[in-house]
């Protein structure tokens, strides 16, 4: 049975610790995989307002929001969990045993999966707690910064119940009947809504023991020191597991807040996280939060414009890349060379789930540099870049779904660098294993092919993209399809149709039809019709490349002399739209290039265009007209 939240709060107000593990454990347990609260209430309430909208044919009162149609009971529900969290954010602050503290974290990353429940989580006391639990250490400057500003009014409210609670602790207290242990101080911060951070502990508050007076230190046996090293081992354990478990909630409520995003930029959480990673990247010690500090940096670059360029301007790439090698731990070869051994098992899946953060936040601080030309020391950057992402695209990995993220991954970081830089993909040795054109490897480029043809087995054709609103994807398909032609014009205009191929055949200078005028070296096998192109060449759409469903004839039934007539029509609605300036009418000149015709649409003379006007008029205005 999920035990009743204001019995978890008042153990807490008591803290009772060994109430609280026990409550909050079965707490957990219950809602371990939930990620939405009260969501099965909320759908049934709205398909009951939709079939009462259904029958009246109107809505009294249309709700803002999810939070307008909740019952009275769910929104004292999630009262209660948004003073469970605030409590629970002042309770880890304090010395818990570390099973204790374990409970109540995950108690909160449990919370923070609800966003309507994040409100005391945002706070700036908060994010610097769980920022510090996590083993984030934030610049002092910003500290004492932010220690001068009031807390955001989120922060400044308890419900009824929590101060309920807290006033029968502090009215306890005065009595001399207050539960052992109970800390007054705290929850009055509390209820205040404001958390210092000098009050709020680390993780490190689970093991601090206290001296008081005098003591005497005995020399110790081999047995003791012994039994000292595994206990120290285990609260390293502890401290490990908590740290991530801090971690995993500051991820949920960065990602489910944008006050807390904004935040979080104030308060240079970015430069604490980026300080810590360095650190443990040169120390090449990899601890098993490491991922998730990955996780949460590439979540604050991805969310904030600003902490991208402030990564880039902190050797970002360079870091970054070295963090890639570390956790493939990569041989060199030659200049730009991973040496890759196809023999090697494949890497685990918490080696591939860091490699994947890593990738992710490298393609978010270098989405933009495909569009720069680098200097010398940047493009050796890249190319050093280039040189690992060849590497990571001929790994393997446990698990099919795995390799293609990864490789997914790797693919979205090498469309964001130079193209210059990209040559280090082929400028490698060939061996006896490697797939090869004309002396050159060709191993990447084949990983590069069998991807791209499993995402595009999952989604309609290649060709679709030659008309993407995104000029990028849309160039770089054309001129992929057409490479894959051979830079031949009719065979391009062939597999394509001629309206997806015009863009890119204008901007060459190809509309004429003749053949490209690249130095490029092509074999010379022949254009032959498969069997299955033959037996759709008839129903093809020679403008759109594609077969398409039968349509009606819009000219079935018409005379001759009326098709004679609709065509004139249309002659004539192009002129009068083409002297507006509403279009304008183009052709191919000798050179294949679009040219403006200017005059040659006016074939109709003056009496057909006031023939053709008369015939667009009512009736009435006919009538009028003749007399």
């Amino acid at each position: 049975m999920v035990p009743d939240i204001e019995r978890i709060i008042e153990s807490i107000v008591r803290r009772d610790q060994d109430s609280v593990q026990l409550l909050l454990n079965s707490y957990n347990t219950q809602y371990a995989e939930c990620f939405f609260f009260n969501t099965e209430a909320q759908e049934r309430r709205k398909q009951q307002q939709l079939e009462e909208f259904r029958k009246k044919k109107f809505r009294d009162c249309a709700p803002a929001s999810d939070s307008d149609i909740d019952s009275d009971d769910e929104n004292a529900e999630l009262l209660l969990r948004q003073d469970l969290s605030a409590a629970l954010l002042c309770f880890i602050g304090s010395q818990l045993q570390p099973a204790v503290l374990r409970v109540c974290l995950h108690t909160l990353r449990i919370l923070s999966r609800d966003r309507r429940a994040l409100g005391h989580m945002v706070t700036d006391s908060a994010l610097l707690t769980l920022a510090h639990m996590g083993g984030i250490a934030i610049p002092q400057t910003s500290l004492q910064q932010e220690n001068k500003e009031a807390e955001d009014h989120v922060g400044r409210s308890c419900s009824t119940t929590l101060i309920r609670a807290v006033s029968s602790c502090e009215q306890g207290a005065e009595a001399g009947t207050a539960p052992s242990g109970c800390s007054v101080v705290s929850f009055s911060v509390l209820a205040e809504g404001a958390v210092s951070p000098a009050t709020c502990g680390s993780v490190n508050h689970c093991y601090q023991q206290k001296h008081d007076g005098e003591h005497v230190t005995l020399s110790r046996g081999k047995k003791d020191t012994q039994q000292d090293n595994s206990e120290e081992q285990e609260k390293e354990e502890d401290g490990e597991v908590c740290r991530k478990e801090a971690l995993k909630v500051l991820c949920n409520v960065i990602y489910n807040s944008p006050r807390a995003q904004e935040r979080a930029s104030a308060l240079r959480l970015l430069q604490g996280l980026w300080e810590s990673l360095k650190e443990e990247i040169w120390s090449k010690v990899p601890l098993s939060c490491h991922f998730y500090k990955l996780r949460l940096l590439f979540l604050l670059t991805a969310l904030r414009p600003e902490l991208r360029l402030q990564l880039q301007e902190e050797r970002g790439v360079s870091v970054l890349t070295k963090a890639l090698e570390q956790c493939l731990a990569v041989s060199w070869g030659v200049e730009y060379e991973v040496l890759t051994d196809g023999k090697q098992p494949p890497i685990s899946m918490e080696v591939s789930q860091k490699v994947i953060e890593i990738l992710k936040t490298l393609f978010n601080i270098t989405h933009m540099f495909h569009r720069q030309e680098p200097d010398e020391e940047d493009a050796a950057l890249y190319r050093h870049l280039v040189a690992v992402l060849r590497h990571c695209l001929l790994l393997s990995c446990e698990g099919e779904d795995t390799l293609e993220e990864l490789q997914g991954h790797t693919v979205n970081v090498l469309s964001a660098l130079p193209l210059t830089c990209l040559d280090v993909l082929v400028s490698v040795q060939v061996d006896q294993a490697s797939h090869k054109c004309e002396g050159v490897n060709m191993d990447c480029v084949h990983k590069l092919l069998l991807f791209m043809n499993r995402r595009l087995n999952r989604a309609s054709q290649l060709v679709r993209l030659m008309t993407h609103v995104d000029t990028d994807v849309k160039d770089c398909a054309a001129e992929l399809l057409f490479v894959l032609c051979k830079e031949n014009v009719s065979r391009f205009v062939k597999y394509t149709g001629y309206g997806n191929a015009a863009g890119l055949l204008a901007a060459r200078g190809l509309l004429n039809g003749r053949m490209s005028s690249s130095n490029s070296q092509y074999s010379s096998d022949s254009d032959s019709d498969t069997e299955e192109y033959r037996e759709a060449k008839a129903k093809i759409n020679l403008v759109t490349g594609r077969v398409e469903a039968d349509q009606p004839d819009p000219m079935e039934g018409m005379t001759d002399e009326e098709k004679e007539e609709e065509a004139r029509h249309l002659i004539s609605m192009i002129n009068r739209l083409s002297r507006e300036q509403i279009i304008q009418p183009m052709g191919v000149t000798a050179e294949g290039r679009l040219a403006p015709l200017w005059g040659q649409m006016s074939d109709c003379t003056l009496e057909e265009e006031e023939e053709e006007e008369l015939n667009l008029m009512p009736e009435g205005g006919k009538d009028s007209q003749m007399e």
